[in-house]
């Protein structure tokens, strides 16, 4: 991948594009049509405004990821943010698992092309990716788990990270060698099981919806 190409968090600028206009285009849907939805008893209110509030949070979350501004790509406090990265994570899914379900009806009652559903699914799936595979907003509950991210996020803010990699690549250019790696910080080795545990239970409930949705 290219510098041209980078956009960040290994996507490209036209990934990072076709994200942030699919995110958009969802959250204007569901502002369009989920008032009716409710007037016809098929959506109740508050999981309405649940709904678009976390879309609209996914939203904030890519401009802040792929901000031009690195310093402006830092993550929110957490007391700031209004849902969780495993909320995000469920809706991602949840939805996911409504396009499969319910495109191929539309496509057949030619309300949506193919070209159009796919383009939509794999959109959706890069932002799915962003949190999932690249971690984008993890929040570790446990205590050792919290102390260990704060401890990564001050090394990544003082240079301390950049510096140790610096000293990485010369050891390496002096001796055609990695150097040995340092301890992990405290704490690290919790947050990685807590971390492995989010995703079994996330891998679990995303299993159980789709049965329950019959995907």
């Amino acid at each position: 991948m290219t510098d041209e190409e980078h956009a960040g968090a290994g996507f490209t600028h036209d990934q990072a594009r076709a994200m942030k206009a699919e995110l958009e285009r969802e959250l204007g849907d569901r502002r369009r049509f989920y008032p009716g939805m409710i007037d016809k008893g098929l959506l109740d209110p508050r999981d309405a405004d649940r709904r678009i509030a976390l879309f609209a949070d996914m939203l904030e979350d890519h401009g802040r990821a792929f901000h031009p501004d690195f310093q402006q790509r830092r993550e929110l406090p957490l007391s700031n943010r209004r849902f969780t990265w495993r909320e995000k994570i469920a809706e991602l899914r949840r939805e996911l698992a409504l396009r499969e379900r319910f495109y191929p009806d539309r496509i057949t009652k030619g309300r949506l092309t193919e070209d159009e559903s796919r383009r939509r699914i794999a959109a959706l799936q890069l932002v799915h990716d962003l949190y999932w595979k690249r971690c984008h907003c993890w929040e570790p509950d446990g205590e050792l788990a919290r102390e260990a991210h704060a401890e990564r996020i001050r090394q990544c803010e003082s240079g301390e990270m950049a510096k140790a990699a610096q000293a990485a690549r010369e050891h390496y250019q002096r001796h055609k060698s990695f150097p040995p790696s340092p301890p992990p910080p405290p704490g690290d080795l919790a947050m990685r099981e807590e971390m492995q545990a989010h995703l079994r239970d996330l891998v679990d409930e995303g299993r159980q919806e789709q049965q329950e949705l019959g995907v």
